[in-house]
């Protein structure tokens, strides 16, 4: 018996109607190979690890903590069985509340740094919604997106954004596009900032020349410190760019610099 071939699930991705098909093909690998799937963690294992589309995916990642713990000395709770488990999966899934789930999940949706786990969120939760429409997932998508990057799919044209492929395609590219727009701005800030100090620390007396020279503290030109920490400062100050005592622009920028 243990032997009979049987084909794996298909994965599972959240349908209500779908969530007994899945349940009974479970059962029936356990019956198959009873051997194998001789204790409820691995029970538990198989079934989750067939959930992994949309919906589904989200909450094995929810549930996969609690269902796979193992008790200890520090937490001698009784794990999670298998009648225990399965009467979650299916409260979760055969629930007819599933797709208003989906929608308040969308709904409440947002970009996030993550660009990439956001999308595919989004996916996840449009499909269990039932939202088909493009206009309507436009307009949810949008909603979720960071404000300057919905603002740049709002200019495009209709038939640029028509479907949804190319509505998540475009918002992809003005986010790569964005990002790699901070970072050379920030590397232009930075690279004036250092041409500023090269050209103005021409401009500094003998004796600052020497402290630079020598890495010493412009203020009582001893080393160990800067003239931001200088222990002759007549007034402490929180950082550097509330000090009392004026210091040139190359100085500033040395500071800032963390020379």
């Amino acid at each position: 018996m243990s032997s009979t071939p049987l084909c794996k699930p298909a994965a599972y991705d959240g349908q209500p109607e779908l969530a007994t098909t899945y349940t009974l093909h479970c059962q029936l690998a356990f019956a198959l190979s009873p051997t194998v799937f001789d204790t409820d963690q691995r029970k538990k294992a198989y079934l989750l690890s067939f959930c992994t589309k949309n919906l589904a995916a989200t909450w094995s990642e929810e549930v996969i903590t609690e269902w796979m713990r193992i008790p200890t000395k520090k937490d001698p709770t009784p794990e999670l069985s298998w009648s225990e488990a399965v009467t979650a999966f299916e409260t979760k899934f055969c629930h007819p509340d599933i797709v208003a789930d989906a929608i308040v999940r969308l709904y409440t949706l947002r970009q996030g740094s993550d660009f990439e786990s956001f999308l595919a969120k989004f996916k996840r939760y449009q499909i269990c919604a039932g939202y088909t429409t493009v206009s309507h997932i436009r307009q949810t998508f949008l909603q979720a997106l960071e404000p300057h990057l919905a603002s740049l799919i709002k200019n495009l044209r209709v038939s640029e954004v028509d479907t949804p492929d190319k509505l998540y395609t475009a918002a992809r590219d003005f986010y790569n596009q964005d990002r790699l727009d901070r970072a050379s701005s920030r590397s232009h800030q930075y690279q004036r900032k250092i041409n500023r100090v090269q050209s103005q620390t021409l401009q500094v007396s003998p004796q600052q020349r020497n402290d630079l020279d020598r890495r010493l503290c412009f203020r009582c030109h001893r080393s160990g410190h800067f003239a931001n920490a200088c222990p002759r400062r007549t007034t402490p100050v929180a950082n550097h760019h509330t000090r009392t005592a004026k210091l040139s622009p190359a100085e500033e920028d040395l500071l800032d610099l963390n020379w």
